[in-house]
């Protein structure tokens, strides 16, 4: 004798099965939303250590300065390219108690002890100042 009976539970099963995959699927994709940026517009994210009191950053393509106290911190913004790049100039003032270390970032050159320090890029950036307790 083969399968009788009521189906019903087994295909509201399959049913379920179907829809839980689907969400899965979109929300692992993002859901088909794109998160980068315009063409010309990168990301830039300052971050910094617990000695850094303000960070000042100079746009040298446009001109325009930001002065972020460490409780704005991480700070991130978008940056448009001029003829492929963008240029700042990016400075930190130490807490009293704390000097000046490096600036990590994520790329070449890696780190930086100057301060300030400038940079061109043409993709993403993060910096992340880094001060040391005298």
């Amino acid at each position: 004798m083969g399968f009788k009976g009521n189906r019903g539970p087994l295909l509201i099963l399959i049913f379920a099965i179907i829809i839980i995959v689907s969400i899965a699927a979109a929300a692992s994709s993002g859901g088909g939303q794109s998160h980068s940026n315009p063409e010309g517009v990168i990301t830039v994210t300052v971050q910094g250590d617990i000695g850094v009191y303000t960070v000042t950053i100079k746009n040298l393509n446009t001109g325009k300065t930001m002065i972020l106290p460490f409780t704005d911190l991480p700070c991130v913004f978008n940056a448009t390219l001029s003829e492929g790049e963008v240029s700042l100039r990016v400075n930190v003032t130490p807490l009293d108690g704390y000097a000046w270390n490096y600036w990590k970032i994520n790329q070449y050159p890696w780190f930086a002890d100057d301060n300030p320090f400038t940079i061109t890029v043409s993709e993403d950036l993060t910096l992340n100042g880094q001060t040391i307790a005298r």
